[in-house]
């Protein structure tokens, strides 16, 4: 357990030494850098079924998500859905599944 918490302690103070600075290259998209390095894109348009991120990058550019693998287009990299709230499916993109709206960023 104490383990566990120190690691939590460097990551806090890690995070903490950190100077991130978000930008919006357009008005569904939200850019987040650290030292003018490309570390998340966060994409949130009505035209989505939902919001999420990609790329998410390592430290030195390497993209470490895909954006829809041909297989499951609907795995998009980072996000997080549900696939039956009252009845409406979040996880897949079909004319009938349900979409989540970003309403501020």
């Amino acid at each position: 357990m104490f383990r566990n918490l120190k690691i939590l302690s460097d990551i806090r103070w890690l995070v903490g030494k950190m100077s991130f600075k978000v930008r919006r290259p357009s008005r569904d998209i939200l850019e987040i850098y650290e030292d003018n390095e490309l570390v998340a894109r966060y994409l949130y348009g009505r035209h989505l079924f939902k919001p999420y991120f990609y790329p998410l990058n390592a430290p030195g550019g390497l993209c470490v998500t895909e954006d829809g693998p041909s297989d499951h287009i609907h795995h998009r990299s980072m996000w997080t859905a549900h696939g039956d709230i009252n009845g409406v499916d979040f996880w897949t993109e079909r004319s009938e599944s349900g979409r989540q709206v970003v309403k501020n960023a």
